[in-house]
């Protein structure tokens, strides 16, 4: 997808630009890609995200799928 490929150079470029995990996570999310979305929400979690608030999201995507 090319919303995933765009946030992998966000993030290449600049390692802890938050809010290019978070999107990433939910791109991820969107695909079905479980195991990448937890992994940046956990980047994102550490660079200073509201882990909760991106949680919710995440739960959001994954019960309309």
């Amino acid at each position: 997808m090319q919303a995933v490929e765009n946030y992998d150079q966000a993030i290449n470029l600049s390692p802890d630009f938050t809010h290019a995990f978070i999107r990433r996570a939910l791109a991820h999310a969107v695909l079905g890609n479980d195991t990448e979305a937890q992994q940046d929400t956990d980047r994102a979690a550490e660079l200073g995200a509201n882990r909760e608030h991106m949680e919710a999201r995440l739960a959001a995507i994954t019960e309309q799928r």
